[in-house]
């Protein structure tokens, strides 16, 4: 039974010596490398990818052994499905997987069972803290061959198909590119083999490109929406984007490293109307839900403009961040998360651009409308809480999926375990199953991890327990992958 070959693969990996390789087992048939590796790199770098096919397995290359280990503690809290079957992970018994049974192209490793001769990329945009168009891409790519068409499309979160002229070129700028950062500690590149043969491009937009065509069609571009006039000018005068990431270290992206200069726009600020930005979010815990809750989940993946509470359907809510590129990091991580032990949350992008509500409570520092303790909207555009107001903000470098485990801080020098364990009490929480204080010498607040039994736990405290206060501090939490070991 799976439960007899669940207690197999834990006590399999409780024998094991640690090793930064993972062995898969239980694989779907249909299972793609590309499925594994994003499950993989929200716990890290994913260095290689081996699938057995015949076996239902696969080998999985991490950075080090303890992001492999994170993987392991994070699939022994709850099941990873993925394409329909529950997969079981393990230390291997190897140290690194030798990378001797390939081909070699222009001296780049090329494994036979992930390549067939495709010319199309498919990328995967994870932290795509800005903005993400054609003229990034093409730039990022054309070092590696000529790319004749990028079509850039939003259906799980932030992705984009790259053709390239020759199977080579593409290739190549698979093994050089995946896994980099296009900007330093966000817009982190999955690259993956597309099956698709030709891409069909009607119109050169900042989004879907024909390099072989230039003279298609154009449609009008996003700043001559109807929503940008309800912007105020300043919005268009912040600074462009940020420097490259490693990128110009990158092989042949030397000349990267100016790319700053090529007139983008960079991250805005508050943004009250941009197509885009507002989820529509399901399966809520329906009992005691507020717009802060809902805060206190989608604050650890961007900037929250408004939230209001749809009172005809309990559990249910719109959820308006700062941009489009935020709203797809939330919807990244949160979609389909197990918050309450009943049902996964179901995020979706809403056809409305923003949220009109007149009924809105504003925050402003710690100043609001306090006649109503639980409004149904409320704007949270000057909120202190929100966290990536400030460009170049460590915060961004922070975000991770869901995890059993909880960096928290802002705590109160004299604040002790108790302390926290009596402040989840009164909140009908789960306690965690360890605890960990830390020190930081430059600032007398305490900061530490708390690591749960279970996902669904780490994300039910969040939801209740963060921006409370605590023996007068806000305490602040957020998803780790670090350990407590």
């Amino acid at each position: 039974t799976q439960s007899t070959w669940g207690s197999i693969f834990r006590l399999v990996a409780m024998e094991l010596p640690p090793s930064k390789v993972l062995h898969a087992r239980n694989l779907a048939p249909t299972t793609e490398a590309n499925d594994l590796r994003q499950f993989a790199a929200s716990f890290g770098n994913v260095a290689y990818v081996v699938m057995l096919p015949k076996y239902k397995q696969a080998l999985i290359e991490m950075g080090d052994a303890a992001q492999a280990s994170a993987v392991i503690q994070y699939s022994r809290s709850a099941p990873i499905n993925i394409r329909g079957s529950d997969v079981a992970f393990s230390f291997s018994k190897s140290q690194d997987i030798k990378r001797t049974e390939v081909s070699q192209t222009n001296g780049v490793t090329e494994s036979s069972q992930e390549h067939n001769g495709e010319h199309i990329l498919l990328l995967t945009i994870i932290n795509p803290l800005y903005p993400i168009d054609v003229t990034v891409l093409n730039s990022i790519m054309s070092p590696y061959g000529k790319v004749q068409r990028i079509v850039i499309f939003h259906k799980n979160g932030t992705q984009a198909l790259v053709e390239f002229e020759l199977p080579e070129s593409a290739v190549r700028a698979k093994q050089l590119l995946d896994g980099k950062d296009i900007y330093d500690g966000c817009c982190t590149l999955r690259i993956a083999f597309s099956r698709v043969e030709r891409l069909n491009v009607r119109y050169n937009t900042d989004k879907t490109y024909d390099y072989t065509n230039p003279t298609l069609p154009t449609q009008p571009p996003p700043s001559n929406d109807p929503y940008s006039a309800m912007l105020p000018p300043s919005m268009y005068q912040q600074p462009l984007y940020p420097p490259m990431a490693p990128m110009a270290q990158m092989p042949g992206m030397q000349g990267m490293a100016g790319m700053q200069a090529m007139g983008m726009q960079g991250m805005m600020g508050p943004v009250h109307s941009v197509a885009g930005s507002v989820l529509m979010v399901y399966n809520l815990p329906a009992e005691n839900c507020t717009c802060d809750k809902i805060f206190n989940l989608f604050c650890l993946y961007g900037n929250v403009s408004r939230i209001k509470l749809l009172t005809g359907k309990p559990g249910s809510a719109m959820v308006q961040m700062f941009d489009k590129m935020q709203s797809d990091q939330a919807m990244q991580n949160l979609n389909k998360l197990l918050i309450d032990g009943k049902q996964e949350l179901t995020i979706t992008f809403s056809k409305h651009p923003y949220i009109a509500d007149n009924r809105a409570i504003f925050v402003d520092g710690n100043v609001e409308d306090s006649s109503d303790p639980n409004p149904i909207c409320k704007d949270y555009t000057n909120s202190p809480c929100n966290r990536f107001l400030r460009q170049g903000s460590l915060s961004y470098k922070h975000i991770y999926h869901p995890t059993q485990i909880l960096f928290f801080s802002n705590v109160a020098p004299s604040s002790t375990e108790q302390t926290l364990k009596d402040f989840l009490t009164s909140l009908q929480l789960e306690l965690p199953i360890r605890m960990k204080f830390f020190q930081i010498s430059s600032s007398p607040k305490r900061t530490g991890l708390l690591e749960f039994a279970s996902v669904t736990a780490a994300a039910l405290t969040v939801f209740h327990a963060n921006n409370q206060r605590v023996d007068g501090h806000t305490i602040k939490l957020a998803f780790s992958t670090n350990s407590l070991n």
